[in-house]
């Protein structure tokens, strides 16, 4: 088809961005993303508040992705994971 038509393929421009980036907070802080894991906030949270935070994250990313902000949802699905998989730890 591309031959038949004249089309070159060409990659789309833009920056790169790191999606791979599992495990990590959704905010950023000094540029960097905090590794949620790290968090010694999650130290001091009950198990009920670790499933509220759960709750506001799949929230958010349900959110970010009717809004077609697609790399900001699968942040806070990452967060939503570590956040439920911590509940399963303790």
């Amino acid at each position: 088809y591309n031959k038949e038509h004249g089309i070159v393929p060409k990659a789309v421009g833009g920056a790169s961005k790191n999606t791979l980036a599992v495990g990590y907070a959704a905010s950023e802080e000094d540029g960097k993303l905090r590794k949620l894991a790290e968090d010694p906030v999650l130290d001091a949270m009950s198990a009920d508040q670790i499933r509220k935070a759960a709750e506001m994250a799949r929230k958010n990313m349900e959110e970010a992705a009717a809004a077609l902000d697609f790399m900001r949802a699968a942040r806070f699905r990452d967060e939503m994971n570590q956040l439920k998989s911590r509940l399963r730890d303790d």
